[in-house]
């Protein structure tokens, strides 16, 4: 008997800026007629959370994002994790990460490639006293200060190659999913 994962399919650029607009009961339908159970969404943003038998999650990354592009016909970056990985990156968070939601914004930023969370780091540009930025893992925790956010030099990330290599959650929903994971 085959073995069930759940996971957690981060969809890169779906559902923004009025780009790549897809239904939730679409995608939820495009999972399971690529062999995946269980399929929940959350949010319109590309949060899916399933089962997977594949005990590869790079096998399971190619299998999605190939169905992904034949269904939709355009190319739709994913992270891919499991359970313990996105319990991992709750317990690892920098200290104090996400405890003022009154004068900070948070946000993780997953890799949707192969790439190392250190080298994609180098490539994101931030301004001192404004953003902080750590390197985790498997990810990279950004906080910035609300009354400086017009000052974030993060926002100049949409316009370099890296912002192609990662897709973003706020700290919220990040804690959302993992929590959705957990009652599965």
């Amino acid at each position: 008997m085959d073995t069930l994962t759940t996971r957690l399919a981060l969809l890169r650029g779906i559902n923004v800026g009025g780009k790549n607009i897809i239904r939730m009961t679409d995608l939820k339908r495009i999972f399971e007629d690529t062999g995946y159970t269980n399929v929940q969404t959350y949010i319109q943003s590309g949060n899916v959370i399933f089962l997977d038998t594949e005990p590869d999650t790079a096998l399971s990354k190619h299998k999605l994002e190939s169905a992904l592009r034949r269904e939709m016909g355009v190319e739709i970056r994913t992270a891919i994790l499991n359970r313990r990985e996105t319990r991992q990156i709750l317990s690892e968070k920098p200290t104090d990460f996400g405890e003022h939601p009154d004068t900070c914004r948070y946000d993780i930023i997953f890799i949707t490639d192969s790439g190392s969370p250190t080298d994609l780091a180098s490539l994101i540009e931030i301004r001192d006293g404004t953003d902080l930025l750590h390197v985790g893992e498997n990810v990279i925790y950004l906080s910035r200060l609300k009354r400086e956010i017009t000052k974030s030099r993060f926002t100049k990330v949409i316009s370099t190659p890296a912002y192609a290599r990662m897709t973003i959650r706020n700290w919220n929903t990040t804690r959302r999913l993992c929590e959705i994971m957990d009652t599965r």
